[in-house]
């Protein structure tokens, strides 16, 4: 169900997915925090519910919510562009998180997988923008 995976083969998937760290958050943990500018994990959400924030005009804007099967923070691992939201935890959470190391250690294997990756990102990017 991860987008910017449904593109890598088997054995790139295999690598990544070998990777991952399983962690429980409880409510209110902020996984994501918008502006960071050191942003190095990606998470998928596996039970739970998580909310999207953005800052606006000084005040904390709700714009989403997460529900399990999604996955959130993937661009950090290709750019090292500032956190464009926060992520709260809103209930007991079961996540799975792949370090921004643990994924340029799978590029070493095979660099194969950050260009897929940068592709589907690039379409995401383009599909927000509405081109």
């Amino acid at each position: 169900k991860v987008g910017f995976m449904n593109h890598l083969r088997l054995d790139e998937m295999e690598i990544l997915l070998d990777k991952l760290q399983k962690r429980l958050v409880v409510k209110g943990t902020v996984l994501i925090r918008q502006g960071d500018t050191d942003a190095h994990e990606f998470f998928i959400l596996m039970r739970g519910n998580c909310t999207v924030w953005v800052q606006a005009g000084g005040a904390a804007i709700k714009v989403a919510d997460i529900a399990p099967g999604s996955f959130f923070g993937e661009r950090a691992l290709i750019n090292q562009a500032p956190r464009a939201a926060t992520v709260k935890a809103e209930s007991l959470c079961e996540v799975y998180a792949l370090s921004k190391d643990a994924f340029d250690a799978a590029l070493m294997h095979n660099p194969d997988i950050a260009e897929s990756m940068r592709l589907q990102i690039a379409r995401y990017e383009r599909e927000e923008q509405g081109a």
